[in-house]
């Protein structure tokens, strides 16, 4: 797979639940990153036969970020790949006239994900995400989004999410409610502040705060979005303890309008819902609510209490 990251994700997401539904994939699934590991790491994983399942799922992401001695012994892997696993290979772009392009080409399939493969306009992609959280919006709101932040399929969801967060209770969005809430191209965004926190790195989650409060982000807006992240993240925990498999999860795990989430989140929030135990899931509310009030009555500075909460959450 190679091209638009927010599609791939999507296409990812697709075919996990489709191996998923026929083999299990609790023991037999793992993921790399190019810019991590190394073609050694990948083989053995994907030579390594499946736990009670006929078949073991691998997704390598950033492939072309790996060594060209890394990519020539992968490609060698894929001319005789093992027949018990689906290796899929991931790549923001890739040359085509690689020995390891070729041989995925020969002994697999190739799949190219482009915005220019929409059977719709940017514009009309726009208006239906901001439609299926309920809002109506202008074709001033679409162009006022790509000019700020571009045709980034990931970074526009993104976007549109935190601005159909932020006026949650307004059903028209103009673009004048909107300019206050977008962070623009190559800065810091807010949904990384809250994973930060999940992953408990408070050294960057406070990187983070501090590169969005420069931005002008409203501190009740970034407190309102690590309240719904940690929302999640206790919904998912609960889910986990009871026994739900990831199925489960992905089917009942819903955002703020009740809209389904990607499978790629959910596993995310699942993820970090290991990092914490539920009762610290709970107490988080009690910071949470602290911090809110806080923010609405004291002198403190917004940056203070907002540092504090980070420190109490990820610690």
């Amino acid at each position: 797979m190679h091209g638009d990251k927010k599609m791939i994700d999507e296409a990812l997401a697709r075919l996990r639940k489709r191996i998923s539904a026929q083999f299990d994939l609790d023991f037999n699934f793992d993921q790399f990153s190019g810019a991590e590991t190394n073609a050694g790491k990948i083989m053995q994983a994907a030579n390594t036969l499946p736990f009670m399942s006929d078949k073991r799922l691998i997704i390598v992401k950033d492939v072309e970020k790996l060594s060209s001695e890394d990519t020539s012994q992968l490609a060698k892997y894929i001319e005789n790949p093992s027949p018990s696993t689906c290796l899929v290979l991931v790549a923001g772009s890739i040359n085509r006239a690689s020995r390891l392009y070729k041989a995925a080409e020969k002994s697999g399939e190739i799949a190219e994900y482009t915005l220019k493969k929409f059977n719709k306009t940017p514009n009309v992609w726009i208006k239906e995400q901001f439609s299926e959280r309920g809002k109506l919006v202008s074709d001033a709101v679409a162009r006022y989004l790509l000019r700020e932040v571009g045709v980034d399929l990931e970074r526009l969801s993104v976007e549109i999410e935190k601005i159909s967060l932020y006026h949650e209770s307004d059903r028209i969005v103009d673009p004048e409610d909107i300019e206050p809430v977008v962070t623009k191209s190559h800065e810091t965004s807010i949904f990384g502040l809250a994973d930060s926190i999940g992953d408990r790195n408070i050294h960057k989650a406070i990187d983070n705060l501090h590169h969005l409060l420069q931005q002008k982000e409203s501190p009740l807006g970034i407190l309102n979005l690590i309240a719904r992240h940690f929302r999640l993240l206790l919904r998912t925990k609960v889910w986990v303890e009871a026994g739900h498999d990831n199925k489960y999860v992905v089917e009942h795990l819903t955002g703020e309008e009740g809209k389904k989430l990607p499978y790629f989140v959910v596993a995310k929030y699942r993820d970090q819902s290991y990092n914490f135990p539920t009762d610290e899931l709970k107490t988080a509310f009690k910071h949470l609510l602290k911090a809110d009030i806080a923010l609405k009555s004291s002198p403190q500075p917004a940056e203070v209490i907002l540092e504090d909460l980070i420190i109490r959450l990820a610690v």
